[in-house]
């Protein structure tokens, strides 16, 4: 019993982040999540949803017919369609506090035989503004490592180019997305 107990603790602890809020580089419960994502018993509609202190962020993706391999999407708040993905895979895949805004990053993938497993773009959500995106980013990896570092966000994927040792780092600072190494 007193094991159960313990591993009880144990989980609830890992869930709320504790133990690594002080440190930047380590990726927190807080900022890689699971949203609540429905599928539809036939398959053809999914729909994803965050919840965020400034409202719920919401990807619908639907099938145009069963020989499409990907989704349409629509990623809409507060009524706002914030982006459409024709043809493509969706997951939200961290969320990000920063100043007064919250950043969530979502990641697309291309359907189909050459497609681009992983480019990725925030939506910034606010109390005073109207839901927006930024450009899209990366490298087709699918793979990040994210900071926060001097109240920026900053994403850092392996370059697919050369030998892979090399890392493509993007930063975000609430107002511009700037590559910052190549």
């Amino acid at each position: 019993m007193l094991s159960f107990i313990i591993n009880i603790i144990f989980v609830v602890l890992v869930l709320s982040g504790c133990g690594n809020s002080h440190d930047p580089s380590v990726k927190s419960s807080s900022n890689l999540l699971q949203p609540s994502v429905i599928t539809s018993p036939d398959g053809k509609t999914e729909t994803t949803t965050i919840v965020t202190p400034f409202g719920d962020l919401v990807a619908i993706g639907k099938k145009s017919d069963d020989s499409a391999p990907g989704y349409n999407y629509k990623v809409v708040s507060q009524g706002v369609v914030i982006e459409t993905l024709p043809d493509a895979y969706l997951s939200v895949v961290g969320i990000f506090p920063l100043q007064d805004l919250e950043v969530v990053m979502i990641k697309t993938s291309s359907a189909g035989v050459n497609g681009c497993p992983g480019n990725f773009f925030f939506v910034v959500m606010s109390r005073e503004k109207m839901p927006t995106r930024t450009d899209y980013f990366g490298n087709c990896n699918e793979d990040f490592e994210h900071s926060e570092e001097n109240g920026n966000v900053v994403i850092r994927i392996r370059s697919p180019i050369g030998d892979g040792s090399g890392v493509d780092e993007w930063e975000y600072d609430g107002k511009k997305l700037t590559q910052t190494k190549e």
